[in-house]
């Protein structure tokens, strides 16, 4: 029984890692620690922890590509924002900004003494920030040249990424594992729940009704769908990353700052975001089974192939949405059913 167990687990693990695992192009990699991205037509902006400055690339050139300096001499920068021209970074106890048509460009601090501001976040004239070290979310108006921050929430465990959705500011907490959200019109916010059980979240990004986070210290990007009632629950997109940070939306491309690799690289398998969305839509029913099985979810007719622990193909066939596929001469125990759009899902056989 155990040697089946352990079987099971390997079988199980290649075809679910075959689904998820990174299948990636290397974008860039001459980036040191790229913890942030932001797009600009199509200018893709990297923030180098390590590296102290800010880079870009033409995101249309052919991969993989070596980046320009837009900016360098930062003080540990963690993220960046762009309103009009202006560039907006954090950096260790500081915010800075740079206008992007200088060349050379210079940096000015925008205001300075706050700790250590990681996440950044703007809406209108209000520029959203974290601070790790007394876990506050603070925000300043930018159009003021000397401008003083106030508190929005106190309270928050190590707070990283931000992110904000119509009057919805969401963040990132890296050591309770969770994402929560506030209001920020209302006159005393409450953070409520979006999220937990993650691995050390970093970066948020919004794309439509999606959320993408990154989990640092699980090595993945998961996914939430914002429309869903709080709290909800994640579906991962991709796993095998080397302690991601950020991650962007470009043309249905998924671009990830893998931080622990000094790389930003691009999700390059043939399955879009949409379509993996799709696969996890679908399901065996019932399972367990006794003499037949349905796969629900389907959207065309699909030929499909059966495994079992072992991984020996023990049979094929046809398949449409809620169709019965015959088991009964099967032996009780685990079976795997491999669909031909890539899709693989697991039943128990009674």
């Amino acid at each position: 029984m155990k040697k089946a167990t352990i079987l099971f687990l390997i079988v199980t693990s290649f075809f679910y890692t075959h689904q998820l695992k990174a299948q990636t192009t290397d974008v860039v990699t001459d980036v040191f620690w790229p913890i942030d991205m932001l797009l600009n037509g199509d200018d893709l902006y990297i923030l180098e922890n390590s590296g102290s400055r800010v880079s870009k690339i033409n995101i249309t050139d052919p991969f993989p590509t070596t980046s320009t300096n837009v900016i360098g001499g930062l003080n540990i920068p963690f993220r960046m924002v762009l309103n009009g021209n202006d560039l907006y970074i954090s950096e260790s106890d500081k915010i800075s900004k740079v206008d992007i048509t200088e060349n050379p460009a210079t940096i000015q601090d925008v205001i300075t003494g706050i700790g250590l501001p990681i996440g950044l976040a703007i809406s209108g004239n209000d520029l959203y920030f974290t601070d790790w070290n007394d876990g506050t979310i603070s925000k300043i108006d930018i159009t003021d040249p000397t401008p003083t921050p106030t508190t929005v929430i106190t309270g928050i465990a190590d707070p990283t990424g931000l992110a904000i959705q119509g009057d919805n500011l969401y963040f990132a907490e890296f050591n309770s594992n969770r994402i929560r959200y506030l209001d920020i019109t209302a006159t005393t916010p409450v953070a409520m729940e979006v999220v937990s059980g993650l691995n050390s979240p970093t970066g948020i990004s919004i794309n439509g009704d999606s959320m993408y986070i990154t989990e640092f210290g699980g090595g993945k990007v998961v996914r939430i769908d914002l429309t869903q009632t709080f709290p909800t629950t994640t579906k991962e997109i991709l796993t095998g990353l080397n302690q991601p940070n950020a991650t962007l939306i470009y043309d249905e491309h998924l671009f990830i700052a893998e931080s622990g690799s000094d790389k930003i690289s691009r999700y390059d398998t043939v399955l879009s975001v949409n379509e993996n969305e799709l696969f996890l839509s679908q399901e065996i029913y019932p399972n367990p089974a006794n003499d037949y099985i349905r796969v629900s979810g389907l959207t065309k007719i699909e030929s499909y192939k059966m495994y079992n622990i072992l991984g020996s193909l023990i049979g094929k066939g046809f398949v449409s949405d809620s169709e019965e596929i015959r088991i009964n001469n099967l032996d009780s125990g685990v079976y795997i059913l491999k669909l031909d759009s890539g899709n693989t899902l697991k039943f128990f056989k009674k």
